[in-house]
This record gives structure tokens, sequence and C-alpha cells, in this order.
């Protein structure tokens, strides 16, 4: 089992929805829920039964969010890029706690439920980061520091990212690529765009 992690992404619904539901809006978020989603689906298929691996966002607001969460997240603005680096040291230092959590399977503390918790699931064996390097940079550095509290939690360090060089074009290419090539479908912020209740409680989706 791995732990997938994604970024959040500063385009988002302009209401409350679930979690691929809010950044949704975002065709970099959907290049990598794209993949992870061919990855899952490929997996299953071959092996027969379903994909052990985990996912996560990291979210500048929230922390650590399980992707299959369905709380309901009210768009926000805050962005890593706009903390200084001692708010920087402090979100890493927090969502690497969540991280450590979730996989001793044990409470965080957050908003988001932990439903897989309730099932044995064994620690898993590396992490997958689909993230930018802002990201990756605070929270490695955080990790380790907690390695002499948690040293059955070394398989932080054990990372792979799957792809490194260009820009974000160039990365939703690679996920495009990848995602067809496992016969998954490729979403775009249309294909994936969540309902929203009206003040009568009817379902309409966003303009």
């Amino acid at each position: 089992m791995r732990y997938w992690l994604l970024p959040c992404t500063k385009t988002k619904r302009e209401f409350a929805a679930d979690a691929i539901g809010l950044y949704s809006a975002s065709i970099y978020f959907c290049s990598l829920l794209s993949y992870f989603q061919a990855v899952r689906n490929d997996y299953e298929r071959r092996h027969g039964h379903d994909f052990p691996d985990k996912a996560f966002i990291l979210s500048a607001e929230h922390g650590l969010i399980p992707l299959s969460s369905k709380k309901l997240i009210e768009p926000y603005e805050k962005a890593l890029r706009f903390m200084s680096n001692r708010e920087r040291q402090e979100w890493a230092q927090w969502t690497a706690e969540q991280l450590v959590a979730a996989a001793m399977m044990e409470p965080w503390g957050g908003d988001f439920e932990q439903s897989y918790l309730v099932e044995p699931v064994s620690l898993p064996r590396e992490t997958v980061w689909l993230t930018g390097k802002m990201y990756r940079a605070g929270l490695e550095k955080k990790m380790k520091l907690l390695y002499h509290e948690y040293p059955q939690l070394k398989f932080l360090d054990n990372h792979t990212t799957p792809y490194h060089a260009g820009g974000l074009g160039e990365m939703m290419g690679w996920c495009r690529e990848q995602t067809l090539s496992l016969g998954g479908t490729f979403f775009t912020p249309t294909t994936l765009n969540p309902k929203q209740e009206d003040d009568h409680g009817n379902q309409r989706t966003e303009d």
C-alpha cells in the first residue's frame, strides 16, 4: 500500500463541495486525478480486488484531506506561496503530524473523516508525490524530524515522484498520456462538474 499526495489548487468551485468536487474546477487537478484513478482502475482489473493505496489532498487551509472525503468544503483563498517562511513551517509540521496519525490509524483531530481507519490497514510502503517542490520540501523535512518519535514511519522517506521534468503544462500532458495508455478517462472541469443545491433544495450545476 502507498499514500498518494495531491496538491490543492488556486482554482476552485465557487460553492461548497466535497474534496474532488471543490478542486475539480482546476484542469491541473483533473489531470492528476485522472492519472490516479487510471492507476487504481488498472490495478483492480489486473488483480481482481480493491486498490489498496490511499490518496490525500494537501490543502493550505485544511492540511491533509482524504481524497474520498464527502464532507463539504467551502472555497478558500489561502495558498502556500503567500505564506511567510514561519507560516509554511507551521503548516508543514501540522500536516506532517496529520500524515503520521493517518499512518498510525489514529484520529488526527482534523475536520475530515477517516472512515477507512476502522479497517485493519497495514502501514504503507512508500508515498507517491504528485505535488510541486514547495509542498515536498517542507513536508519531507518535518516528517524526518518525527522519525525519532515514530521510527516505524520511516516509510515516509521512501517516496517516488512519477513525473520530474517540466512545468504544469508538461505534467498535465504526461498525466493525459499515462491515463489514456492505461485505458482510463481523462477528466476535465466540465466532465467533473459537481452539483449544488439551490435555496429550495433543488440540484443544479455550476453555470
